[in-house]
């Protein structure tokens, strides 16, 4: 009888404790969303991030500032666009000589002679042709110079003269030499005589011919 009590009272315990937990409310368990995992290595410096996804979604607006309010750009055969090399040397040719005074004389005692020319502001000058016809007295030689400006420094190339034959009492010397070189914006060209004597000559007379690039604000010729 003692037994049977104590199986009735167990009995009684647990239909309580099932009564009670059936009678509180249930909540679904929702499981965390998982982002993407993010390694950082090599700390401190430098930091290197990886493991991202190799694309990620962008959402909003994204706005670029500083761009005109509309940009067309077509190149169809109905209406090509045209590309011109603004810097083409048939763009901006340059030539400097009798005409425009580029002579000299060699006075009596003195065995040389200078003429010269302004570069234009705002353009370096790139000579690619000299050409000089010097007059000496008779059984003179002598040889031409030029001299330029160069990113700031000077610099003087040596032109050796060939003889010809001699006219009206002077002998006839020559050259014409392809070369490049380049004269900043603003400078002076100069072609000069030196003869191995100080006899007076003739006249002698320089040809100078290239082409001009334009430049922006700066030493030497920067992009405009």
């Amino acid at each position: 009888m003692r037994y049977f009590g104590r199986f009735m009272l167990l009995t009684l315990g647990l239909g309580v404790v099932a009564f009670v937990l059936s009678s509180l409310p249930s909540h679904p368990v929702v499981a965390a969303a998982e982002g993407p995992a993010v390694t950082v290595v090599n700390t401190p410096l430098p930091v290197n991030v990886g493991n991202f996804p190799s694309t990620q979604a962008v959402s909003g607006t994204v706005n670029f500032g500083n761009f005109p309010s509309s940009l067309g750009v077509s190149n169809m055969s109905g209406a090509p666009l045209y590309v011109r090399e603004v810097d083409n040397a048939a763009h901006h040719p340059f030539a400097a000589g009798l005409s425009t005074g580029l002579t000299c004389t060699v006075a009596p005692g003195s065995g040389v002679c200078n003429a010269s020319l302004s570069v234009p502001s705002g353009e370096e000058l790139v000579i690619e042709t000299v050409s000089i016809d010097a007059f000496l007295s008779p059984g003179f030689k002598a040889i031409g110079i030029i001299a330029v400006t160069t990113g700031g420094t000077g610099m003087a190339c040596t032109l050796p003269l060939t003889f010809v034959d001699t006219i009206s009492g002077f002998d006839q010397w020559i050259v014409t030499q392809p070369l490049r070189l380049y004269a900043d914006p603003g400078s002076t060209v100069g072609v000069s005589i030196s003869q191995n004597d100080t006899g007076a000559g003739g006249t002698n007379q320089f040809e100078i011919s290239g082409y001009t690039i334009a430049c922006g604000a700066g030493t030497g010729c920067p992009i405009p």
